[in-house]
Formats: C-alpha cells, structure tokens, sequence
C-alpha cells in the first residue's frame, strides 16, 4: 500500500472540491493524446509537472488502485472512482 504523503492529500483536495466539468477537463489535462485514457506514463508526467514526488514503484501502485479492470490505463470512470473516494 502506498504512504500518502502530503502532496498527494493536497492534490485530492483541491480535485475533489471541484465540479464535474473541472473533473472532466483534469482528466484531459491527465490524458495527454487525448485517446480517452490514462497510461501509467500520462500519469507520472502529469505528477511531476505538479511538483508531486513519488517513486516509480508508488506510482505503479497507485495506478493498480485505481485501475479497477486491470488494463493498465484509467478511463474517465475510474478517474472519476478515484477523485469521488478522496
């Protein structure tokens, strides 16, 4: 299980305090091609362009909880999933 750390509370409270179409364009912000998905590398870009330190391994194991179908990607649902739960 990861450690939250700080920047990661920090970053679910201000996404959560949004509305949906605020959560809907951080999701366009987070799937960079714009395919409807986002990789583990979408991912760790948008983390580091926010200041947001983690390890390759938490970041492999924060995507494993969001992930719910196991595909490897978050799809607006799971984002969504995980911005709800925060």
């Amino acid at each position: 299980m990861v450690k939250e750390s700080t920047s990661w509370q920090l970053f679910f409270r201000i996404m959560k305090e949004t509305d949906s179409e605020m959560i809907r364009e951080a999701f366009r912000v987070f799937d960079k091609d714009g395919n409807g998905v986002i990789t583990a590398n979408e991912f760790k870009y948008f983390m580091v362009h926010m200041g947001m330190q983690f390890s390759e391994e938490e970041v492999d194991e924060m995507m494993k909880e969001v992930d719910c179908d196991g595909n490897g990607e978050i799809d607006y649902e799971e984002f969504v999933s995980m911005m709800s739960a925060a």
